[in-house]
């Protein structure tokens, strides 16, 4: 008979460490995407395990028990409206695709009204955020990318593609007991106990269109798994595909799918193209299809300066594979294209920087190489909106940026990639930036950034952070070797300030004791 599936015990939380081999070639993050990948796919039971329900029709009877999926977007997400969007760094830095290319954009969103406090936002009454806090984006494919999608599926994805309706997809696990499903039939599969039944949430808003869900759901341009190729196999038509496709997903054929798939940054929609008659059924292309993640990007505007609007700094990813076909970020390809009156979906995930104005006194050293600005931009318009309506004193400020070029070398009018330099120089005129010092990293043959900048400013960064014991320092950027230059640049500068009187161990205590009162942090990504 049918298999009759009791409700889930609660279940003490696991925590997975995973480690990867940082020198496969096609990388850590991926060595790990692709493990647990495997795994899951080790777990799923086939034909029939996948279960979807549309419209209210259903293949499991109504008492069948099924835990809610984790969703990926929190209940407070937002609706914001573009207002603008312009490139702030040189238009010859975003011309042809290479190692010189640099293309970011400065984004101005109007918000919608607050109808409540976001719980996981900042605590200031009537704020969706604060300077510090992150702004996660859900990008969508592009147009032309979904209709891609369309053209290349068979008759039913199209006679669906326009069709409103309830989207629910039941997915079944094997446990973490079970044997491997391959050596099983289904028979034996269904005879397997126990089984964990969960819905899978899907990016949308119900009801909706398969459109919809192919638009804000599947990641078109995420590079295919092997546990992907292997279902694609399920289902090939044609014998030299299936063969193919099959070679691919085994461990024999794992060379020849990293050159395939990683090496040449292959996507999802390229490989359904390149294997036409792999084209399983709906409820399973949708269970093993990637789900578009959500993009954080730092906050770059101020609640007192710009009420009512969310600033975000936002470079665009682009570039050649090895055989120099050109690839663009989904984030991207979705900010490129953003006109006035568009809908970014996002929502807001409270920082670990809280700008403190007590007391009134406190020093800040705000260190952002690159698109780290954003932040350093938030907290000085800010300070600078409060120090205008008299409500808190001036401060020591010092700032750190780093970027490439402060114009190019061949054309010294045209602009480089000095991120909100007027403003930043505005800032420091009429004193609210005690001292702004900029490392421009390709502008002579000697590598210039922001620790050696530091270092050259060793006994006054030093002398603030030993004198002043409400001094906060914040550290962002991208992840790397920056942070840990960075930190030991503010180490040797206490030793440099104490005259020898303090060693780096202690130094480095120093800044352990700052990071747990939360006056040292580093966010980077």
């Amino acid at each position: 008979g049918s298999p009759q599936f009791k409700p889930l015990r609660p279940r003490r939380r696991r925590i997975e460490i995973e480690v990867s081999d940082d020198s496969v070639s096609n990388g850590t993050e991926t060595d790990c995407e692709e493990r647990r990948a495997a795994k899951q796919a080790s777990r799923w039971t086939p034909g029939a395990a996948v279960v979807t329900q549309f419209g209210g029709a259903t293949c499991r009877k109504d008492g069948d028990s099924v835990s809610p999926g984790e969703p990926y977007c929190p209940q407070d997400l937002h609706e914001a409206t573009v207002k603008s969007t312009s490139r702030i760094t040189g238009d010859s830095l975003a011309g042809e695709v290479g190692d010189e290319y640099r293309d970011v954009r400065h984004v101005v969103l109007a918000l919608p009204p607050l109808k409540s406090k976001p719980e996981n936002a900042g605590s200031v009454a009537g704020n969706m955020y604060e300077p510090g806090d992150v702004a996660y984006v859900m990008p969508r494919n592009r147009s032309s990318a979904v209709d891609a999608f369309f053209e290349l599926m068979s008759a039913p994805y199209r006679q669906l593609r326009w069709k409103l309706m309830h989207a629910r997809v039941v997915l079944e696990t094997l446990s973490e007991s079970g044997a491997d499903i391959e050596s099983l039939g289904e028979d034996s599969v269904r005879e397997r106990r126990p089984t964990e039944v969960y819905e899978l949430r899907l990016n949308v808003r119900q009801p909706c269109s398969l459109n919809e869900i192919v638009a804000a759901h599947f990641d078109l341009n995420s590079i295919p798994t092997r546990s992907f190729v292997s279902s694609l196999a399920n289902h090939a038509a044609n014998p030299l595909e299936k063969s193919r496709l099959e070679e691919f997903a085994s461990e024999k054929g794992s060379d020849e799918f990293t050159m395939y798939a990683h090496r040449e940054k292959r996507s999802i929609l390229m490989t359904l193209r390149d294997f036409p008659s792999a084209r399983p059924p709906l409820e399973t292309l949708i269970a093993i299809m990637p789900r578009l993640k959500p993009r954080a990007f730092s906050i770059a505007s101020s609640p007192a300066a710009d009420r009512g609007e969310l600033h975000i700094c936002i470079a665009l990813v682009k570039y050649k594979t090895a055989l120099r076909r050109i690839r663009e970020g989904v984030c991207s390809a979705f900010v490129r294209d953003l006109g006035p009156n568009d809908i970014v979906p996002l929502w807001i995930q409270r920082g670990s920087f809280r700008l403190s104005y007590e007391p009134a006194d406190s020093p800040l050293i705000l260190i952002g190489p690159g698109t780290g600005i954003a932040p350093i931009r938030s907290i000085l318009r800010d300070l600078h909106a409060k120090e205008i309506s008299a409500k808190v004193p001036r401060r020591r400020v010092l700032v750190y940026h780093g970027c490439r070029y402060d114009h190019i070398a061949d054309s010294p009018h045209a602009r480089g990639d000095f991120l909100y330099k007027e403003e930043l120089q505005s800032y420091q005129n009429i004193g609210l930036i005690t001292s702004l010092r900029v490392a421009f990293s390709r502008e002579s043959s000697q590598k210039m950034y922001v620790q050696h900048l530091i270092r050259q400013d060793a006994f006054e960064v030093g002398t603030l952070l030993l004198s002043n014991p409400n001094t906060r320092v914040l550290v962002v950027g991208s992840s790397g070797s920056m942070p840990r230059a960075v930190t030991e640049s503010l180490r040797d500068s206490i030793c440099v300030a104490s005259r020898a009187q303090l060693d780096a161990e202690t130094a480095d205590r120093m800044l352990r004791k700052m990071a747990s009162a939360s006056r040292f942090c580093v966010e980077c990504w």
